[in-house]
């Protein structure tokens, strides 16, 4: 059907895992213990569907402790595992395009998240970018799409929630050098979930969610 395939690698399955390694609440997002072992698993994948995956995502939003296999969050330790899925990614299948894990937008920053420009520039301090093609960021619907960071700053809200946040990802990347890289926005949209109370304080109707995803 003509579709483009972004493969995201991550969630690392039990038997991969060490008991000990797995606390109550891991969601299978726990970093590999051994580097070599996930880069064997990363060029296996690459080789099968070499020509028939376009694209790859390494993890997913890794600044977050709960994506990072109950541990705080390790930018440079990201950036290890990154290289080593690269790297072979790149053997076997060279045409295929590597893409950054998406960033959880927040404006946190302690053992449980990271806040997203400062891991961004964590990441770059640790020289990812040679590891990728791409950049991946997220952008969910905390507001309308016309709300920028500035606007919430001015409210007294955290630059973070807003779809235009990625505005001051960007800047990081700039300031790093690194205006010529493309960012791919690997999550977005405006959810009407208003029974979880992760994503129920930001929903909105079905009407509001169709317009603003036109507009944005």
């Amino acid at each position: 059907r003509g579709l483009k395939i972004i493969a995201r690698l991550g969630q690392t399955p039990d038997w991969a895992v060490p008991a000990s390694a797995i606390s109550a609440d891991d969601t299978h997002d726990t970093p590999p213990t051994n580097l070599q072992d996930w880069a064997d698993y990363c060029q296996e994948v690459a080789e099968r569907y070499a020509g028939r995956i376009q694209a790859y995502q390494i993890w997913n939003e890794p600044n977050l402790r709960r994506e990072w296999g109950s541990q705080p969050p390790d930018a440079a330790g990201y950036v290890e595992l990154l290289a080593a899925c690269s790297d072979k990614i790149r053997q076997a299948d060279p045409e295929a395009i590597i893409i950054s894990a998406g960033i959880a937008p927040n404006g946190q920053h302690d053992d449980n998240a990271h806040r997203d420009d400062i891991y961004l520039d964590a990441m770059y301090r640790a020289g990812f970018q040679q590891y990728v093609d791409v950049v991946g960021v997220h952008a969910p619907g905390f507001a309308a799409p016309s709300y920028g960071p500035d606007d919430a700053e001015r409210d007294g809200q955290g630059r973070w929630a807003t779809f235009r946040r990625i505005e001051d990802l960007r800047k990081v990347m700039v300031q790093h050098d690194d205006a010529a890289r493309q960012m791919a926005i690997l999550e977005f949209g405006w959810t009407t979930d208003r029974v979880n109370p992760d994503y129920a304080w930001y929903a909105v109707d079905e009407q509001t969610q169709a317009e603003y995803l036109v507009e944005a």
